[in-house]
């Protein structure tokens, strides 16, 4: 096949990946009847399969090459707008990583929320999470990667209150919701200051234009509306970092993160350890050519922070699912800090790693918890609990989980 026939053929295909779970989600939420409800699961299961499959097949087609895909969607004062994505080596590695990932959580909640009433609704925003993610990840335009900034946003309250009935689980989404849509107003003030300055919201064109006009020398591209051409940059740049800390929970904007646990622990591996944390780490990775020399040190000061916080936080907790929560937000850190010395590809290394030993840690806490959920002690009561301290002996009984925390 010749080479433009493979590229179409990768668009095409890179299209229908991105629409398969949004199917998902469209097609569980139309079909949610109470009888189908097994049917519905291995459906759902079915398309994430799918989903991985054609992942693989762009990955291995294309690997390589840098694409871009282009197509016209509304023009504005001249100026011409796009429906753009992009993919390069790391967008596949993180694609190929997230849709992996939300498979095998997909099939692990075949068992674990077999119970739950509303299996439903909560395979349903699984599609809606994977379909904001995946437009996270390949966006090249960045009023599109907006709105898929704020559907994943939107789609992670919803999982995080699942069991909406319990207060802490609604007053969690709430916080993670706030301190979010609070983060995300930088990224919004970076995008209206990036249009008014180069007349262009395309991160392709954005890297040429500040990679051959900023910063050869040649002097600063930016109109009235940023005066001062340093400190132009470094709003840009610290707006962009602002909205990282949200998403990516840096000192002080964590906190929502050990209160986002309320989520089921399948979400939790998924969401809090493996891809919704990682979109800000992501971003600054994206738009590294950005970041002026005083965004990266204070970068490195709020990362030090963070490692610190979540390190000695994690030190007195008790609840199993918060000792994870305060480790990945300790990792984060390690994630920032590596950007902050002007290592983003260490960073996106250490990103993919913690992808996989943190949600095998959340998969196999799950696995425990199941365990304990359904154990009876000697006198037949139900002995359930989050505490560490009441898990002593485990081992025995879970052989296999224990080998999965060891490795």
């Amino acid at each position: 096949m010749p080479k433009n026939e493979v590229y179409q053929s990768i668009s095409f295909a890179l299209l229908i990946a991105w629409i398969i779970p949004f199917i998902a989600f469209l097609f569980i939420k139309i079909a949610s009847i109470q009888r189908l409800k097994e049917t519905l699961k291995i459906v759902s299961v079915s398309l994430f399969f799918a989903y991985f499959l054609l992942i693989s097949w762009i990955s291995y087609y294309s690997w390589g090459q840098n694409l871009l895909y282009s197509y016209p969607w509304f023009r504005l004062a001249q100026i011409d707008f796009s429906f753009s994505f992009t993919l390069n080596n790391n967008q596949r590695i993180f694609l190929l990583t997230a849709s992996f990932i939300t498979l095998l959580i997909s099939i692990y909640s075949l068992e674990y929320m077999k119970k739950e009433k509303s299996i439903n609704r909560y395979y349903s925003l699984l599609g809606l999470f994977s379909f904001s993610l995946h437009g996270i990840i390949v966006s090249d335009n960045l009023l599109i990667l907006y709105m898929f900034w704020e559907l994943i946003s939107i789609s992670s309250y919803f999982l995080i209150q699942f069991y909406h009935t319990k207060e802490k689980a609604v007053f969690a989404a709430n916080k993670a919701l706030l301190i979010n849509k609070v983060a995300d107003l930088g990224l919004l003030i970076s995008i209206l200051f990036l249009y008014v300055s180069f007349q262009t919201v395309e991160i392709h064109e954005l890297y040429t234009i500040i990679t051959t006009t900023v910063w050869n020398g040649k002097g600063y591209a930016f109109s009235n509306a940023l005066s001062a051409s340093d400190t132009g940059l470094n709003i840009l740049g610290i707006c962009i970092f602002f909205t990282a800390m949200g998403k990516s929970a840096q000192f002080p904007m964590s906190v929502w993160l050990p209160d986002a646990m309320e989520a089921p622990t399948p979400i939790s591996a998924l969401m809090h350890s493996a891809t919704m944390v990682a979109t800000g780490v992501f971003l600054l990775i994206q738009l590294f050519f950005i970041l002026t020399p005083l965004v990266l040190n204070v970068i490195i000061v709020i990362s030090v922070c963070t490692i610190f916080v979540g390190c000695f936080s994690a030190l007195f907790q008790t609840d199993m699912k918060k000792i994870l929560a305060f480790s990945t937000i300790s990792q984060l850190g390690f994630m920032m800090f590596a950007i902050g010395i002007a290592q983003p590809e260490a960073s996106f290394f250490h990103l993919i790693t913690h992808a996989f030993f943190k949600s095998t840690l959340f998969l196999a806490l799950g696995n425990i918890l199941y365990f304990l959920h359904n154990f009876k002690d000697a006198t037949q009561q139900t002995f359930y609990t989050h505490d560490a301290q009441y898990m002593g002996g485990l081992a025995k009984h879970k052989p296999l989980a224990t080998i999965a925390f060891i490795v």
